[in-house]
């Protein structure tokens, strides 16, 4: 899980370029399962800034440069399952 933390504190920008180019690419189901995937579960919404990732899906969806936001160091495979495999993850329930 801290590996998990660290790519995506060093991919901020990253994400950001993979909101906005998702909105773009709506005939890959598989780019859009995973932003959905982000913004509905809780471990990764206290993660991220989901806010900036909605911003970057919007810029995206009115025809917005993606290139501007910072390039990923993951290819897009990776990255997908990177955020499967945190969406996955259960946070333990406090009793």
């Amino acid at each position: 899980m801290e590996f998990s933390k660290q790519i995506i504190e060093k991919n901020k920008g990253c994400l950001e370029r993979f909101a906005c180019v998702s909105s773009q690419q709506k005939h890959d189901m598989q780019y859009l399962k995973t932003m959905k995937r982000i913004m509905r579960n809780e471990l990764l919404s206290s993660m991220l800034n989901t806010t900036a990732l909605v911003e970057a899906s919007n810029r995206g969806l009115r025809g917005y440069d993606c290139l501007g936001y910072e390039p990923c160091a993951l290819m897009k495979e990776d990255f997908i399952t990177i955020m499967d495999n945190i969406a996955a993850y259960q946070k333990p329930n406090k009793t």
